[in-house]
């Protein structure tokens, strides 16, 4: 039996069942555990609460206790420190990472260009993320940006109370729950003018690390794709050493090119953003983070192939990098005089040799026309044959 703990909130437990469901699909037996966290029993703002883990710290010490074998988490809520003893792994194919804008009708009488709805000053938004507060600042001039908690049946029916004109609520939670919106005005948000919180959309499972047989049952449910992108994400949160209060936003995907991420922070009254494309997740997120915070970047304009020694070292040092080649390399024909010149290899005492790259166009004429060896190596240094 295998024991699933979750919060008790409407989208906590439908998001437990998507789990559970897949886990009974493949045969195992699979009971709910519902757990009260410190977050479900806070009314106050994310960005006024100190610390992290507002909703997995409970789950995570009931895993470490025994009492549960499992823990399902929207992956946003999760903060990047694994807890000693735990292991998390990222599952199913990613929802709607985007965040909405919900209004009650009459509120917007006109569109804008960019296909969001005209906001008039004074209009009430409400959130509690400080991220959403930064980027409604931005996009929204003059609206009142006002504190909003609570699930997110209850966000929803705030606004139609009339708590408020609007608020801004993630796609993948009101799709989860398949709310009748009927009722209001739905418009997403769109990157990259409004970015969502890193792992948005995204579930993650818990465990005891050093449980293999429920680590062997989870590996099905494992969606590749959607996990790079989360994690080029969550490692940008970790490096800003982020958690829900972070104004950071996020999103990254995989690409023909490597991974691409964009990212966009408020710090000190100012906003930054990155825009990258990298080789790797880490790397994304090395990039991402430099670039935010404004930090050189080493460019290197040599081919790849030249580079691999000074790669390693950079990113032994966790430096920022970017691989931009300014050059290539052709064969050329060889003139006469070097032909000649090739051709008696052993009438030399020493050639010298001014790149990585003359060294072994030197080593492939001599094994293509069966000349005698040479030797190749540092003068303080026994020489390589």
């Amino acid at each position: 039996m295998i024991r699933l703990g979750t919060r008790g909130s409407a989208l906590a437990l439908t998001q437990s069942d998507f789990v559970a469901d897949r886990l009974r699909a493949a045969g195992h037996a699979v009971e709910r555990v519902i757990v009260h966290t410190r977050g479900d029993a806070s009314d106050r703002p994310f960005r006024e609460l100190e610390g992290k883990a507002f909703f997995t710290r409970e789950l995570d010490l009931a895993l470490l206790a025994g009492a549960i074998d499992l823990a399902v988490h929207s992956l946003k809520d999760l903060p990047t420190d694994e807890p000693d003893g735990l292991a998390s792994i990222g599952v199913l194919p990613r929802a709607d990472p985007r965040d909405v804008l919900l209004l009650r009708r009459g509120i917007a009488a006109r569109t804008r260009r960019d296909g969001l709805p005209e906001l008039p000053a004074g209009t009430r938004v409400g959130t509690s993320s400080a991220r959403r507060f930064a980027q409604l600042g931005r996009a929204f001039p003059g609206v009142v940006v006002a504190d909003l908690r609570g699930n997110v049946p209850t966000r929803v029916a705030r606004l139609r109370h009339g708590d408020f004109d609007a608020i801004v609520i993630a796609a993948a939670g009101i799709d989860r729950l398949s709310l009748d919106l009927a009722d209001l005005d739905r418009f997403a948000l769109e990157p990259p003018a409004f970015l969502p919180a890193p792992g948005q959309g995204a579930l993650a499972c818990r465990i005891r690390a050093g449980d293999a047989a429920l680590r062997a049952a989870l590996a099905p449910l494992v969606d590749p794709e959607a996990a790079d992108g989360a994690v080029a994400e969550r490692r940008l949160l970790a490096r800003l050493d982020g958690g829900c209060s972070l104004p950071l936003g996020a999103l990254a995907r995989r690409t023909d090119e490597g991974i691409a991420l964009r990212a966009c922070l408020a710090r000190a009254g100012r906003h930054f953003e990155a825009d990258i494309v990298a080789a790797t997740p880490d790397d994304a997120a090395r990039l991402a983070h430099a670039v935010l915070l404004r930090r050189p970047i080493v460019v290197l304009t040599r081919p790849p192939e030249l580079d691999a020694d000074l790669v390693a070292l950079l990113r032994a040092h966790d430096l920022p990098f970017v691989e931009q080649p300014a050059i290539d390399f052709g064969e050329l024909p060889t003139p006469p005089a070097l032909a000649a010149a090739l051709a008696r290899p052993g009438e030399f005492a020493a050639i010298a040799f001014t790149s990585k790259r003359a060294v072994a166009s030197w080593c492939h004429h001599l094994v293509a026309h069966e000349r005698p060896g040479g030797a190749v190596g540092r003068a303080d240094r026994p020489p390589i044959a």
